[in-house]
């Protein structure tokens, strides 16, 4: 699992149906892509990134490295 894109998903509330929707894919495919089970492609994790955490560090979000999770990863919006 990408720990940081799981985090990011529940902090903005984007689900995995609404990634299926604008991957074209069915939402169990997708959700067996972030669960690792698959393996989810650059072009995928591009179109997540650009869709859904457009001011994220595509490194960090996608991170299955330890050493990268947990830290900021994505410009927190000024209200």
């Amino acid at each position: 699992m990408y720990t940081n894109l799981s985090s990011e998903m529940e902090r903005r509330g984007v689900t995995i149906s609404a990634m299926s929707r604008e991957l074209k894919m069915r939402r169990g495919t997708v959700s067996d892509k972030l669960h690792g089970k698959f393996r989810l492609h650059y072009d995928e994790a591009l179109k997540i990134k650009r869709i859904f955490f457009s001011d994220c560090d595509m490194e960090r979000l996608f991170s299955t490295n330890l050493e990268l999770e947990g830290d900021e990863t994505c410009e927190l919006p000024n209200h």
